[in-house]
Order: C-alpha cells, then structure tokens, then sequence
C-alpha cells in the first residue's frame, strides 16, 4: 500500500562481504524502475563505494616539465578542484546509519488513481565481462523521497 500522489525512491541496500567487492569498479550498472504502462527511469549507478571516494577526493601530483609544459604550468596559479553535481553524488553508495549502503536506483510517482500498477525494479552490470562478487543484498527498499534544499 502506497500514499497516493507521492514521490517515492527506490534504493538498493547492500555491503560488502569481508573480502570486499569486486568486479563494479569500471563498469556503471544500469538501474532502472519501470512502471507498467507508463514511465521508465534508468541511470547508470556505480556500486563499488571505494571508487567513488577515491573519484572525489583525487588528488593530482604535479611535476617539473620543460619546454612547454614549464610555460603551461607557470600560468597556472592554483590546482582546480573537482567540482561535482547533486547527479554525479547520487551515482555512488551512500552509508547509512546502520552500517549498510544504499544507492537510489530511481524514482516513481503513485497517482493514486484507484488501479494497481506493477513496478519492477532492477540493478545489473554485464557489459563488464568479468567475475562479480563480494556484494551482500539486504534488499530494496522503498520509501518516499523527501525535498530538499
């Protein structure tokens, strides 16, 4: 039972096993939330939670360089920061408050029109060819979405 006219989110909870996850650090999964008979969501999402870190913390060595490259790095006057958007935020895993992460998988709207509608949601990465492990699913949870600021 759903609250009629109510954005919800769908989001995957999982952890890592003790040897940790392996196999989702190159390849996005493809997330998608489908409602029968109406709109289809699908983003990519990276599972592997290290990578994201890592991806927005990077810090970039400098070097000495002749030539053109000395020039170059004399008109620099300060490193540029990476700088990130609210979507590339919401495509690595957040850690909740009870030890394990979650990642929104996508978003659906109930009209709460009186008819019961399916909705499948889904996570899965096979473009990347290679063996997966590691990933403990406690499952999907869905809950409405709050606004913020």
């Amino acid at each position: 039972m759903l609250s009629p006219k109510t954005l919800y989110g769908a989001y995957l909870v999982f952890k890592s096993s003790a040897n940790g996850i392996f196999g989702f650090e190159y390849q996005p999964c493809a997330a998608s939330v489908v409602i029968a008979g109406g709109d289809t969501v699908e983003r990519n999402v990276f599972l592997d939670a290290e990578r994201g870190r890592r991806l927005r913390y990077q810090i970039v060595p400098r070097s000495r360089a002749t030539g053109i490259f000395t020039r170059l790095q004399n008109l620099i006057e300060a490193p540029v920061e990476p700088t990130e958007s609210v979507d590339d935020l919401q495509k690595y895993p957040k850690e909740r408050a009870d030890g394990w992460l979650e990642m929104e998988l996508g978003e659906f709207f109930n009209e709460g029109g009186g008819d019961d509608k399916q909705v499948d949601i889904g996570v899965c990465e096979v473009k990347g060819g290679g063996w997966k492990g590691g990933l403990v699913v406690q499952g999907i949870e869905i809950r409405p979405k709050t606004k913020s600021c």
